[in-house]
């Protein structure tokens, strides 16, 4: 009875190379290699062929040794199976039948001869590879389904997902975010912002610092700063990466204020729960910008602000929609959407291109 292949992968590695070197197989290789080598012999039906030839042909023939340098050499050749054969010295029992049809026999070497190829070329330091790929997948936490985001109207704020980096997962309700591949490199900054700003008044609006995202790099001590916020404004032209370029002022959670890539001790350094509430005198856009952690906004109409703003300024939300003015609209579709790759040489003149191609055509988003 062919076995189950839970009570095979039970079954220690000296057990898994006695049955296969009973069945004629190779017997090198990890343990997985083993099982599934020997799984598929099973399932082929190889043992019970095997068992089936050996118990239906009696009596057997008994060859002396000394008889090997003539006739019985090659009967004994015929009949025997070499992968097997592993002494010489004493009698060797040989069923009187013949040996395996044709066919029996050339599907077995088939296999063997597909078993052999595979396995040429390939050393310890391949399997060893291959389980250790298996091993971090199975750690890994299952796939989660993407929600589509909530479609925007043109009048309700929230947050630009095409006005953002493409590494950046915007939450389905558009009011939080946070890098989505944090876990894999915890060092990558990512940026959004909303889809409208101002161009009068003293207003402002407020970002959560929602949780941490500690990844295994950081657990580990890899990194002496294990997260990273920037809060700020920033006109719609300017990079993603806040405070870096002109007009793109960032409030960082270490406690600086950045500008135009210069740093300033100012305020506090952050940790979770905290609220940012930052306001403005000019037409600039609320920008945001995070590393392993995840950031929202207080973006509901009729909810109260998490702290009182300071006198003179109102809500970004409680504004009417003739002072507000919205960035850039968005393609109608997908299909509009068009992405551009830059290859060459360092030198060569990517930087510059890119540039200057962002120069002449400021009505499209270039998330960069």
């Amino acid at each position: 009875m062919t076995a189950k292949l839970e009570d095979l992968k039970k079954l220690k590695v000296t057990e898994l190379k006695s049955r296969l070197k009973d069945l004629g197989l190779d017997t090198r290789g990890l343990k997985v290699e083993l099982v599934g080598r020997l799984w598929s012999a099973l399932d082929g039906g190889l043992e019970s062929k095997l068992k089936s030839d050996t118990k239906k042909h009696s009596p057997h023939i008994i060859i002396s040794t000394e008889e090997t340098e003539h006739g019985p050499l090659e009967s004994q050749r015929e009949y025997t199976n070499s992968s097997t054969q592993t002494d010489l010295s004493g009698p060797i029992m040989v069923p009187e039948c013949g040996p395996w049809d044709e066919t029996q026999q050339q599907g077995f070497m088939d296999q063997r001869t597909e078993t052999e190829a595979k396995e040429t070329g390939r050393g310890r330091a391949y399997y060893e590879f291959k389980e250790e790929i298996k091993y971090k997948r199975s750690k890994l936490s299952p796939v989660q389904v993407t929600k589509e985001p909530v479609k925007e109207d043109g009048k309700t704020i929230q947050i630009d997902s095409y006005n953002s980096h493409l590494h950046f997962e915007v939450e389905p309700d558009g009011a939080g975010g946070y890098p989505r591949f944090w876990d894999r490199f915890p060092l990558l900054w990512s940026g959004c912002r909303l889809t409208h700003g101002v161009q009068q008044n003293r207003v402002g609006f407020e970002v959560k610092l929602n949780e941490l995202l500690t990844s295994q790099q950081v657990q580990h001590g890899a990194q002496p700063e294990s997260f990273g916020l920037r809060v700020g404004w920033s006109v719609a032209c300017s990079s993603l990466v806040l405070g870096e370029e002109y007009l793109s002022f960032a409030y960082d959670g270490r406690g600086k204020k950045i500008s135009c890539g210069k740093e300033e001790d100012y305020g506090e350094s952050l940790a979770v729960g905290d609220v940012v509430g930052c306001y403005v005198g000019q037409p600039l856009f609320p920008h945001v910008l995070c590393r392993s952690c995840s950031v929202r906004f207080r973006l509901e109409p009729l909810a109260g602000a998490w702290y009182p703003s300071p006198p003179g300024f109102v809500s970004l939300m409680a504004l009417h929609d003739e002072e507000k003015i919205r960035a850039i609209s968005t393609p109608q579709s997908k299909s509009l959407c068009e992405v551009i790759i830059m290859v060459g040489f360092p030198g060569s003149g990517k930087t510059y291109w890119a540039k200057n191609h962002i120069k002449q055509h400021p009505e499209n988003i270039t998330s960069c």
